[in-house]
């Protein structure tokens, strides 16, 4: 049997309270999973493993200092290119 970091993972979360795992090929269990974790009043584990919650953030951030500095790079060369 093969070794499946992803499917740790899984089982991980499903035992913090964040995932549910269904039988996929049944529409009544789908539904009934994701009803049962909207509804889930139980206590969640924080999993700090993955993350903060804010990668997105840091990404846009990057992403929007990086265009401000090639914008600060390409109005320089106009200037010196009109001189």
């Amino acid at each position: 049997m093969r070794h499946c970091a992803a499917a740790d993972r899984m089982v991980e979360t499903v035992e913090a309270g964040w995932n549910v795992l269904v039988d996929a090929t049944q529409t009544n269990r789908i539904v009934s999973g994701v009803e049962s974790m909207l509804n889930y009043a139980g206590k969640r584990r924080d999993i700090t493993e993955y993350g903060d919650g804010n990668a997105a953030n840091k990404i846009a951030g990057l992403i929007q200092e990086y265009l401000k500095s090639i914008r600060s790079i390409h109005v320089r060369n106009r200037r010196h290119h009109k001189q």
